[in-house]
């Protein structure tokens, strides 16, 4: 029951600032390297209220991110059944990708996914290859 009554606060709290954001007076926005700038100081506040507009500050790379996974795992796929150093270098190089964005937790969570595949691959091949044998 306290689960439900969590879930109608917030409901009703989103409903406020939506409102709040609604009746705010909006100056347009101005354009700055691709980004949009509010300059108005109300929907400034009322950003700064929102659990996300920490993140917002941040600014992380993901296009970045999603580009360096997806190259590693095209580097390393198919997994090399008959190279003694393949997985040594797969983890050397997933650790030197990861650095390369200070080991950002959101590209090491994509990475553990790609070199977790890259396993799966390698059952899958390493069965097709002992059942050809």
């Amino acid at each position: 029951m306290d689960k439900i009554e969590e879930i109608r606060r917030r409901a009703r709290r989103a409903e406020d600032i939506s409102l709040e954001r609604a009746e705010a007076p909006r100056t347009p926005p101005e354009t700055r390297g691709g980004d949009a700038v509010d300059k108005n100081p109300a929907n400034a506040e009322s950003a700064l209220k929102r659990p996300s507009a920490a993140l917002a500050c941040e600014r992380k790379n993901y296009g970045g991110m999603y580009a360096a996974a997806r190259a590693y795992h095209g580097r390393h796929n198919p997994p090399g059944l008959e190279d003694a150093d393949y997985w040594r270098r797969a983890t050397d190089e997933m650790g030197i990708v990861a650095r390369g964005f200070g080991n950002d937790p959101f590209l090491v969570g994509l990475l553990m996914a790609v070199y977790g595949e890259l396993e799966r691959e390698y059952a899958r091949l390493k069965d097709v290859d002992t059942s050809s044998k």
